[in-house]
Order: C-alpha cells, then sequence, then structure tokens
C-alpha cells in the first residue's frame, strides 16, 4: 500500500512602503494586503486547515467553509475564522495587534511561550462580532476589546485614508507606510 504525502508549497507576497496588492487565496479567499506588509500562503490549502502567516497589515474576507477553519498566524496571536471579513494589523515595530471585524464571527488565541519558543495556542481569550476590535499589547501581553466602526480601520483597502482619535504622530507614521515617504517634525510637541 502507497502513501502519497503532498508537500505543501508556500508563497509569500510583499509589498514595500507605498504599495498595496489584491492576492486571491486557493479557497477563493481575498486578501488586500497593506503597504509594507508580507503575507506568507500556501498555493493549495491541506485537507484539514487553512493557514497563512502575517506580517504588517491586511484586510481578509474569507471564503465560507466551516469544515476547514481558516488561521491567521502573527506574533504573539492566532486568529481563527471560518467565513468572515477582517482587519488585521501586526507590525513588529508597533506595541500593539489589532483585529477588527467587519463582518462575521472571529475568534483570537493567544500564543503561549513555552521553553523559549510559541506553542499553538487552544482557548479563544476573545471573540469578536462586527464593529468590535480587539488590541493586544506585546508587552503586556494584555488585550481589550473595544467598539469601533470598522469602516475607519478597512477604508485603506479603497485607496482612503480616514482617521478619528489618532495622534498626529501615529497619522504621519501610517502615511509613512502607505506613500513611501518619510515625515519630519521641525516641532516635536506637534507629535
Amino acid at each position: 500500500e502507497q502513501q502519497h504525502t503532498e508537500s505543501i508549497v508556500y508563497r509569500t507576497a510583499s509589498n514595500p512602503a507605498g504599495q498595496t496588492s489584491k492576492i486571491t487565496l486557493a479557497d477563493g479567499s481575498i486578501v488586500w494586503l497593506s503597504a509594507a506588509s508580507a503575507l506568507r500562503y500556501p498555493e493549495k490549502f491541506g485537507d484539514g486547515f487553512r493557514e497563512v502567516n502575517l506580517i504588517g497589515e491586511a484586510f481578509f474576507e474569507v471564503a465560507e467553509n466551516p469544515k476547514k477553519p481558516f488561521t491567521v498566524n502573527s506574533e504573539h496571536i492566532q486568529t481563527r475564522v471560518l467565513g468572515t471579513s477582517f482587519n488585521m494589523r501586526v507590525f513588529e515595530d508597533e506595541e500593539d495587534i489589532q483585529v477588527t471585524v467587519a463582518t462575521g464571527k472571529v475568534s483570537v488565541r493567544q500564543k503561549a511561550v513555552v521553553a523559549d519558543s510559541l506553542v499553538e495556542p487552544v482557548d479563544p481569550i476573545v471573540v469578536l462580532a462586527p464593529d468590535q476590535q480587539f488590541v493586544f499589547n506585546k508587552k503586556t501581553q494584555t488585550g481589550v476589546t473595544q467598539a469601533v466602526r470598522a469602516a475607519l480601520y478597512t477604508s485603506w483597502k479603497d485607496g482612503k485614508s480616514i482617521f478619528e482619535n489618532h495622534s498626529f504622530e501615529d497619522i504621519a507614521h501610517r502615511l509613512e507606510q502607505w506613500y513611501g515617504v518619510q515625515i519630519h517634525f521641525s516641532d516635536a510637541s506637534l507629535k
């Protein structure tokens, strides 16, 4: 009896600052990958899972398949859905990770550190509904859930920059990523 073990071939899509892209995955899910971001994904998903890895920011429109949960792995947390749309922001140089739900439900799990390595999470720390956002602080390893207008956090995929209650420093940082420019403050108090 012969067993066939199909090896999974992975691709990595990455964008420099100032560039965004749209990726259609093998299952029909669509990913809008933001500037200064990278997505590692399989050419074809395996039998029991759909899993991708994200550094940076992306908006996911996940094709529904209850038998195959869709998982986004990132630093510190794992986000799992069946079929939904959500935005995820996980930059290495930012203190917080943000998961913002536009439609459907999303569960977020925290990766545990065992023997100096991250292990697969088991129980979700939060389940998010539309217009809810989970903000996870990497230093404190804690998170908070808040009500938001998801459109404010997903507008970038449509070429719009909408900010509400952001500091000028945060706005400048995002504009640097999106447009590939550097913004300098002549007066530090402007930040």
